[in-house]
């Protein structure tokens, strides 16, 4: 997202919505035991007063009432057109919850099995939103679609640059910013990637290491990896890329550069970016990952 000139009311605009990043939350939002409606935010994992493998629901009402809800005017993706936006910094969300000790990033959950992991410490530097209303109006009055398969809906996280530093390279986490968000769940990071350094790997080869960081960066928001961890878009194993990794590599090292070819109408974009070297060391993962029973 580029940096625009502004006229002298957005720039007043954007400092009041930098002074309300500065309020401190006064109240917890209040939540629910159950979903009232439809799109109702789903809050769980390591969260204060939540036990565990329980979950609490934050209406759209409720998320809208919140102080902490800033109000900008430009585009929410660069294929959306410019409109009156309504978000809620993603940190100020966190602190009106609060979070449990041992909390040190989130996952947006998705419905369409994308997952996203954020670290917090990313939250507090960046604040990335949770848009509440497009053009003032709700998902149900009409969102653009973010794509031609992909709405926003229920909820989209994304960044503006009325609230933080330009974000336009990859997290080694993966991306952050997510269509289609169900579900906040808060998570300790090395329990989270636990499953990816098993002491069944720790002979990885320095390729190897290399590929698991790849993986981690470009794959995991898709492909589940190693215990299920990570998104499930794809709906392939991980078990599956091991597989096509180590005896089916041509066409794995195709496929992952440029899948179109193959199927026409995926959603998987194409990683034309990925070197020669970077797909040794992703098959190199895999490919050790498999022999050592890691799947």
């Amino acid at each position: 997202m580029a940096h625009r000139l502004l006229n002298p009311g957005m720039r007043l605009a954007l400092a009041l919505a930098a002074a309300l990043l500065a309020l401190p939350l006064r109240a917890e939002l209040a939540s629910t035991a159950a979903p009232a409606q439809d799109d109702d935010l789903k809050i769980s994992g390591l969260i204060m007063g939540i036990p565990a493998g329980s979950a609490r629901y934050l209406s759209r009402a409720t998320l809208l009432a919140s102080p902490a809800v800033v109000h900008l005017h430009e585009r929410p993706a660069d294929s959306i057109p410019a409109a009156d936006l309504t978000v809620l910094p993603i940190d100020r969300l966190l602190q009106g919850l609060p979070l449990a000790p041992g909390a040190d990033a989130v996952l947006f959950l998705c419905s369409d099995r994308w997952v996203s992991t954020v670290p917090i410490a990313f939250l507090n530097r960046v604040h990335p939103y949770l848009l509440l209303k497009y053009a003032g109006r709700t998902p149900a009055e009409g969102w653009p679609r973010f794509g031609p398969f992909e709405g926003l809906a229920p909820y989209y996280c994304h960044w503006s640059p009325a609230l933080g530093p330009d974000v336009s390279e990859r997290m080694e986490d993966g991306e952050f910013d997510a269509t289609q968000i169900v579900e906040i769940r808060a998570v300790s990071l090395a329990a989270h990637f636990a499953p990816f350094y098993p002491a069944k790997l720790a002979g990885l080869s320095p390729a190897g290491q290399e590929g698991r960081r790849l993986f981690i960066r470009e794959c995991n928001n898709c492909h589940q990896g190693p215990g299920e961890t990570g998104g499930n878009t794809s709906q392939r194993p991980f078990s599956i890329l091991e597989v096509h990794a180590a005896l089916n590599t041509a066409y794995f090292r195709t496929f992952v550069r440029n899948p179109r070819p193959f199927y026409p109408n995926t959603v998987m974009p194409t990683h034309e970016y990925f070197t020669a070297a970077m797909m040794d060391d992703l098959v190199a993962f895999l490919s050790e990952a498999r022999a050592a029973g890691v799947n």
